[in-house]
Order: structure tokens, then sequence, then C-alpha cells
């Protein structure tokens, strides 16, 4: 590893290609508040140059499971970055893609925290609308960016989320939930394919693709981070809101109560909304957070991390249409 790490740590994007001559390094696993499947921390001595003295850089080195999702994680982040689309969310630099590991990037930046992690540490509701509202508005500046993601026709999209829906359909008759949970997700699903149908022109969007709160990051420089690229793409946008929603959800109900959920969502898609090309209303938000809870349902049963049981509650939560109940004391 010291000899492909020193040879090949020559950055494929210019930010990085500064040549500093690496005078020693050490890897650090991740445990601890890194233990979130951000990465291995590598702690790098660079020596000084024209008179400067010897600088330490930490960088986060993120395995892939193939060389492929490496350069697409590599690529997109690196136009990301380049674009500047927000300073509420930012993009961490990518520094390098390894000839020894193709499958290993190398992240200039130590983030601390997951988003779940960042609010059960700093409970507020004021600060969860404030970091809510701010991810909003990070969103909406990914969505109506022009950056050159890998594209897909309107009619791929349709069929990308009726195949999700019908997978997510399939998948909740396989528990032992009760039809009418199942009946009152195809109702909600069938608004998804719906608005796709009636929309059919509509504009796609540069999406994460894949957006929860283990997405995004609280770095030690005090700066939250959009993390993992590899399934970018245009598509609809709704996949992220909803994914963000979701979690949002899942936290809100198991530290408080759907009260707090209602204000921290309202103030995620106004902050959105006010700059979003396409605007988002809960009552159209609300499948896709469903569609987003079944996805978490199924990866929960090869995750040790998740709860199925506090997702059944969410999607049950979020099907329901009732008054709230307060249910847990929301600190201010």
């Amino acid at each position: 590893m010291r000899n492909g790490f020193r040879s090949v740590c020559q950055p494929k994007c210019r930010s990085s290609a500064d040549g500093a001559k690496i005078e020693s390094y050490r890897v650090y696993s991740a445990r601890g508040y890194a233990g979130d499947d951000c990465g291995n921390r590598y702690v790098l001595r660079l020596a000084g140059r024209n008179g400067r003295p010897a600088e330490t850089r930490i960088l986060t080195g993120r395995l892939h499971a193939t060389e492929a999702a490496a350069a697409s994680d590599f690529e997109t982040a690196t136009k990301l970055h380049e674009a500047r689309i927000s300073t509420k969310l930012h993009i961490p630099r990518p520094v390098a893609l390894l000839a020894g590991e193709l499958r290993l990037v190398l992240y200039d930046f130590d983030p601390w925290m997951n988003l779940c992690e960042f609010f059960t540490h700093h409970g507020r509701i004021k600060t969860l609308r404030r970091i809510a509202a701010r991810v909003g508005l990070g969103l909406a500046k990914l969505h109506c960016s022009q950056v050159g993601f890998r594209g897909a026709e309107v009619d791929f999209v349709r069929e990308e989320l009726r195949t999700m829906v019908v997978r997510s359909e399939n998948y909740l008759h396989t528990l032992a939930c009760g039809p009418d949970l199942v009946n009152r997700f195809h109702v909600a699903a069938q608004r998804i394919e719906s608005r796709a149908a009636f929309d059919r022109e509509r504009t796609l969007s540069p999406i994460h693709g894949a957006l929860g709160w283990d997405c995004i990051h609280y770095g030690v420089d005090g700066r939250f981070y959009l993390y993992r690229f590899e399934t970018c793409r245009w598509s609809d946008l709704g996949l992220d809101l909803g994914g963000f929603a979701a979690d949002l959800l899942c936290f809100t109900l198991a530290s408080y109560n759907e009260e707090a959920y209602r204000i921290s969502l309202d103030a995620f898609l106004e902050e959105y909304n006010s700059e979003a090309a396409r605007p988002m209303d809960k009552g159209d938000l609300l499948p896709y957070i469903a569609l987003a809870l079944v996805e978490r349902l199924r990866r929960a049963e090869a995750s040790a991390k998740a709860d199925a049981g506090q997702l059944l509650a969410a999607l049950d939560a979020v099907l329901t249409v009732r008054p709230s109940v307060p249910e847990r004391a929301a600190p201010h």
C-alpha cells in the first residue's frame, strides 16, 4: 500500500495537482462517530516547499464494491465540487483515485457525524428546523443546477418509478402488516405514476439518487456536506425529497412527535420551494416518502443498524390522515 499510495497519489482533478511530497502517512480505521461508513482516515505529512513548514492533511477514503462505482463517485463529485452549487450543503473535494486500488476514492474532508447523529446530540427543535431548511435550500440548488450527470429519457424514468413501486408493493405483501397498509400504499403510489403520466414532458432534474441522512455529514470544520455520489443522475427530484423526509419522519417519531415532524418538514419545503424551479407540496411529496420508507424496509433485513418496527410505524403514520396527538414534549 505504501508504494502505491506514494506513487499514484497524483489527483485526477486539477484542484490538488500540487505535487507535494508525502513524507509519511498513517491510516486510521473508522471508529466511533467515524464508524458510519464514511471511510478510513488517511493522515498525511506533506513536505514544506519554498521555505514553508510541513503540512498535515487529513483525507477520507471511500472504498467501493466496484471500480465502476468508484469512477462514477469520483467523476460526479468532481463536477459538483467545481460547480460550487451551494454554500449551505457543501461538496467535499475529491482528490484522487489510486492506481493501486481503483475502488478507493480519497476526499479532502474529515466528517465527524452524519445528520442523524448530529440531531441526536443537538436535540432542539429550533436546530432541527434550521438544518432541515438548510438542506432544503441545498437540494434546490442541486436540482436547479445543470451539472453534467448521466442522462435519462422521461420514459425511462417513468419505468424506473413504476419498477420501484411494484417492487415495494410486492415486498409489503411478504410482511405481516395486513392488507390495509398495503392498500394505502398502493393508493399513494398510484399518485407517483399518475403524476409522471400527466406531466409527461416535465423537465428531469439532476438528483443525488439515494439520499438519506447517512449521505449528509457534519465535518470537523463546522460545515455540512453531501456525500456518496455514484447514484447521481437526471431523474425525478421527488426521490431526493422523499428520502430526506422519510428519515426526518423516522427521527422525529422516535425522538419527539408528529408535530415536530410537520414543523421541520414545513421548514424544509419552504426553503426548497423558495429556490426550486419546480416546487413540491406536501401532498405530492407523500407518496415519495412512503416509497423511500419501503425501500429502507427492504434494506433493513440485511442491516443490524435499521429498525424495521420504526420504519413500519413511520410508513403507517405517513399513510394515515389524522390529527396530531403529542406523545413527547419537544424542546425548543
